[in-house]
């Protein structure tokens, strides 16, 4: 897990990604609670990177890093907004009394629960407090359920009996993001070439995320040190290229025919397809691909065969479609309706579209009703239950 979230570090990406899309296809079996034992075990941290564009307040965007990351990853961001005086109270209590629960917060402000978690958020969403867990990322994402009716609720009193919870409180502490020791800028940028080199294995001006001609000077220094070869790896690339040795023997590496369809959201920070590689029909023509998280794409032996979007919706065959692609998609498809349910992007999966014309009638029909697809009218349709199928 550990291993995962480093590759993904200083990368904001939809909260709901996070655990539907990026961690269960890096960790097998995925499970929250191993992602919140890191937080709880102060190894990572959740924060938001890109303060700078719109209403924080409205984002579903967050970032994480290593604990000894976060100072420098997060230099160079937008200075934070003036707070009102409930949530500066809020904060100046976390500054002095150090990593809070909510509820000891409301006990030294005064304010309600309700009142210090909504503080607590503007100040997560302004880069300046984390909470300890991915379940507090998840619950503040979650709308809170209406007060029940009977007027306002009064300060209970100690050793009051509290009754039922209206809903579970939220899983750790909360804790002021402090600036570590500044880094220089060389050894910024240094840090910053390491964790592109450890992402992608090579890096070329593309990837740069940033002044090419800086990390440029501090690759070839690496060069020099013999910790990276420079030369012309990857086609699609502009310019020289800096990669790893470990990367260099995995391109060479002789790819199998049997290598498994795996299904990659667009916004994965892996997929170059669609940022630096252009998509293109099976007729040669460009395909534009917004980035978006009910996007994907579906590869096989590191090339794209399939983009879906909509969740499914519409299905595009790509450039280097095969027939034998077939059943592999299918399988990638289904897939997603095999995962617990609080990892489904959507509870049913329905395709309307193949390349571009109605999916009854195409090519495909046939073969997805064979692997237990419904055909509903024009659609197709796959819940992941057993049981009898439609095929009208």
């Amino acid at each position: 897990m550990l291993a995962a979230v480093e590759l993904l570090q200083g990368e904001d990406l939809p909260v709901r990604v996070w655990e539907q899309d990026l961690l269960p296809a890096r960790v097998e079996n995925y499970e929250r609670e191993w992602l919140d034992r890191l937080g709880l075990a102060g190894e990572m941290v959740w924060t938001v990177f890109d303060r700078a564009a719109g209403d924080r307040g409205r984002t579903t965007r967050v970032g994480a890093a290593l604990r000894e990351n976060v100072g420098w990853l997060r230099e160079g961001a937008a200075a934070p907004p003036e707070m009102d005086a409930r949530v500066k109270n809020v904060f100046l209590h976390l500054q002095l009394r150090g990593a809070s629960f909510a509820q000891d917060l409301a006990r030294a402000t005064g304010l309600a629960t309700p009142e210090v978690l909504a503080a607590l958020w503007d100040l997560f969403w302004a880069g300046l407090v984390t909470p300890d867990t991915f379940s507090a990322i998840v619950a503040g994402m979650t709308p809170p359920r209406r007060a029940p009716e009977g007027g306002a609720q009064r300060r209970r009193r100690r050793g009051q009996a509290r009754g039922v919870l209206a809903r579970l409180p939220v899983i750790g502490r909360w804790s002021v993001l402090g600036d570590d020791e500044r880094l220089s800028p060389e050894e910024r940028e240094e840090a910053r070439a390491q964790l592109l080199l450890a992402r992608y294995g090579v890096v070329a001006r593309e990837l740069a995320q940033g002044d090419w001609a800086t990390l440029r000077h501090t690759l070839l220094r690496m060069e020099y040190g013999g910790e990276v070869v420079r030369g012309y790896f990857v086609a699609g690339l502009s310019g020289e290229q800096y990669a790893l040795a470990d990367a260099l023997r995995d391109l060479d590496a002789l790819s199998r025919r049997a290598e498994p369809h795996v299904l990659v959201n667009m916004v994965d920070p892996a997929n170059l397809w669609g940022r630096v590689f252009a998509l293109s029909r099976r007729d040669g023509a460009r395909v534009t691909a917004p980035r978006l998280p009910q996007n994907w794409l579906v590869f096989r032996q590191g090339r794209p065969r399939l983009l879906t979007e909509g969740y499914g919706r519409d299905l595009t065959p790509l450039a280097g479609w095969e027939d034998v692609d077939l059943p592999g998609v299918i399988a990638a498809l289904q897939s997603l309706m095999e995962r617990p349910l609080l990892q489904r992007p959507v509870r049913r999966l329905e395709i309307t579209t193949w390349d571009g014309g109605p999916v009854r009638g195409s090519a495909i029909f046939e073969p997805f009703v064979a692997a237990g697809f419904s055909a509903d009218g024009s659609r197709l349709s796959w819940d992941g239950y057993p049981g009898p199928r439609s095929v009208t």
